[in-house]
């Protein structure tokens, strides 16, 4: 699978603030790809950070199904960029993704995807001691359907 990959401009690309937070402070970008049943996993791409559009009737909203996970990126004192865990975390990922009878997500994929949007984003990763880039890869159903039963099409994204 090949990443199709979109970038903001240099100048209008933010950076790690001085003032670091939690949950309300994005990178400026995101990776998705979108699953079909009889398809598979499809349209991967790396993109400025952008809004979901969701049908009202998406699974997700009406029945929870959705998985998440989170591991952090750390900057080195060489100034080179750690991942941690990654290999545990995409297993964890794919655990919650079957139990749940989502589509499990190809490890060494999942893994390389967070490679390539840290890399993109690598001055959001901060260079103080003991703070990190917090990566939240997740997927949700999107089906339109009311109604009992898995979902047949999923976004699967990877936000920092």
């Amino acid at each position: 699978m090949k990443i199709s990959i979109e970038t903001l401009d240099a100048d209008k690309r933010g950076e790690c603030p001085a003032e670091l937070g939690f949950g309300n402070i994005f990178t400026d970008h995101l990776f998705t790809q979108c699953y079909d049943q009889g398809k598979g996993w499809h349209s991967q791409a790396i993109k400025p950070f952008h809004d979901f559009t969701l049908h009202p009737a998406a699974s997700v909203l009406h029945y929870g199904q959705e998985i998440f996970e989170g591991l952090k990126a750390y900057r080195r004192p060489d100034g080179g960029i750690n991942l941690f865990r990654p290999d545990q975390n995409v297993r964890r990922f794919n655990r919650s993704a079957e139990r749940l009878v989502m589509p499990t997500v190809d490890e060494a994929f999942h893994i390389e995807a967070i490679r390539q949007l840290v890399e993109i984003d690598q001055s959001w990763v901060p260079d103080q001691a003991s703070s990190s880039l917090y990566i939240r890869p997740a997927m949700i159903a999107t089906t339109p359907k009311l109604g009992l039963g898995a979902a047949t099409s999923y976004l699967h994204f990877i936000m920092a």
